[in-house]
């Protein structure tokens, strides 16, 4: 982001205020601010909530929070240039917002290399902890990444049954980044806008289908009330993280005994988001099973591998192509990613949210 906003530049004033004072007695009570343009009942913010939650008791009080949600402090893209410059001690966003400052954080995960959310999401965090280029990717941004979440698989919906590529030919689907390329080179028409404004497009029939959805986040805006059809779009799978990070100076200002609590309480996040993402998988489900009008729809196996074929190694090299020729390690950094995710994938109890839905009684 190229300037500051004035509500940036009030936050950048209140944390400089509590930096200059952190030099108080290690009994007193420490309050960092936290931010994210996510609302509180969204799945990774929950388990943010409990990380804070678990710090705040396992300290006896010496670390509060002063949390700020659903963009009240920082929006989307202000998130990661608003922690790192000192506007927020800590927050959560999408680095996909901020690839000039985090270009491999913000495009690792392309399309078809997992369908597994917990599998990326610890393989990301692994990564990101490491001393690779990824770590210090967030390191140059003035940024201590404490762990990823990887939203659940992409899920397709669109108002006719979607069994071959013959069958996208002209569609106009809301999608962006990876889901979009894909989609395009299968010969639909991409239609770049936000969620709220795809799903009334979709709703007033401005558009065929809507894509780069999540399983669970789709029926929270009530894609199954309007779509005719679902699917995976050809077991796609997971596109899209988030991150919470701390400003590197305020990480490195706490004291050795709290940064270990931080880091223990961060190692146990995966598992209490594949706990939350269980529950809100399982209400998708319900939402799904009590729409009347909805059919699921799911490509065959060979279809699935056409379009594979047809789209992944292109994308992927676009976006390693065009990150090695800025000098930036990205074929490497993507191969160990997938490496790690391929590595924890048989340990994970996740299943992508059709093949529960599938496998569940009428």
């Amino acid at each position: 982001m190229k300037h500051v906003t004035s509500r940036m530049a009030r936050a950048i004033a209140a944390g400089l205020v509590a930096i200059l004072s952190s030099g108080a007695a290690q009994a007193e009570t420490r309050t960092l601010t936290y931010a994210t343009y996510l609302p509180q009942s969204f799945t990774w913010v929950q388990v943010d909530d409990w990380f804070m939650d678990e710090i705040e008791a396992r300290t006896e009080g010496r670390i509060k929070f002063e949390r700020n949600y659903g963009g009240s402090l920082l929006g989307p893209v202000e998130v990661f240039p608003g922690v790192s410059s000192g506007a927020a001690d800590l927050g959560t966003g999408g680095a996909v917002y901020n690839t000039d400052m985090l270009p491999l954080a913000g495009g690792l995960l392309l399309p078809f290399v997992t369908e597994n959310a917990d599998a990326a999401a610890r393989a990301f965090t692994d990564l990101s902890l490491s001393s690779g280029a990824l770590a210090q990717e967030w390191k140059a941004a003035n940024l201590a990444p404490a762990y990823s979440l990887v939203a659940t698989e992409n899920a397709f919906w669109t108002n006719k049954p979607i069994e071959t590529t013959e069958d996208l030919k002209g569609m106009r689907i809301r999608a962006s980044g990876g889901v979009a390329q894909v989609l395009q080179m299968l010969g639909a028409t991409p239609v770049a806008m936000g969620m709220g404004d795809g799903v009334q497009a979709f709703k007033s029939g401005a558009i065929d289908g809507f894509s780069a959805a999540p399983f669970d986040v789709s029926t929270l805006v009530g894609l199954q009330d309007i779509a005719t059809h679902a699917g995976d779009a050809g077991r796609l799978g997971v596109y899209a993280a988030v991150t919470l990070a701390f400003n590197l100076n305020t990480w490195d200002s706490l004291s050795e005994e709290d940064r270990a609590v931080i880091s223990e309480v961060a190692a146990g996040a995966p598992a209490k988001y594949l706990e939350i993402a269980d529950i809100s998988i399982a209400a998708a489900i319900d939402k799904i099973k009590a729409a009347p009008q909805l059919k699921i729809v799911r490509t065959s196996a060979d279809v699935d591998a056409e379009w594979r074929e047809k789209t992944r190694e292109t994308v992927w090299n676009a976006w390693i192509d065009e990150l090695e020729a800025k000098g930036i390690p990205a074929r490497a950094t993507f191969d160990e990613f997938r490496r790690l995710v391929a590595e924890k994938e048989p340990g994970s109890d996740y299943a992508p949210g059709f093949d529960r839905l599938q496998a569940e009684p009428n």
